[in-house]
């Protein structure tokens, strides 16, 4: 998956400590270098991908339908 800041590549990983250990996160591979600052924890990462479907029908499962699609 594209980065939507950068348009490079998305890694995931998973939280080793902290208050978010164990929860699975979004990265660009650019990240660690300081050159993109796209980072998200899976839970923000779901609600974006839903948003950026909407429109194509084909992709999205009809149950949410009524959801994203007015």
């Amino acid at each position: 998956m594209p980065c939507p800041l950068c348009g490079d590549e998305i890694e995931t990983n998973v939280a080793r400590s902290g208050s978010q250990a164990s929860q699975h996160f979004y990265k660009c591979i650019r990240y660690d270098a300081r050159q993109c600052r796209f980072f998200e924890f899976q839970r923000m990462k779901l609600a974006y991908e839903i948003v950026s479907m909407k429109g194509n029908k084909g992709d999205i499962p009809e149950f949410l339908y009524d959801v994203i699609i007015d």
